[in-house]
């Protein structure tokens, strides 16, 4: 009986996990054209972000002697 149970259980967590992954797929594949814009303007605003905050040419300890 006890093995039943775990048998049971383990099929319920991978169906569970199973139906998961179907949604998050299709949930992609459907809101793609409006994830795809946020990713866009999110990438453009990260590359602002680094070229506002970069320095070019430091250094910091120079180890010749």
């Amino acid at each position: 009986m006890k093995q039943i149970a775990k048998t049971l259980l383990s099929l319920s967590i991978l169906g569970l996990f199973t139906v998961i992954y179907i949604v998050r797929k299709i949930l992609g594949f459907v809101l793609f054209p409006v994830i795809l814009p946020l990713k866009i303007r999110h990438n453009i605003k990260k590359k602002q972000y680094i070229d506002k905050f970069k320095v070019e040419k430091v250094k910091i300890f120079e180890w010749r002697y």
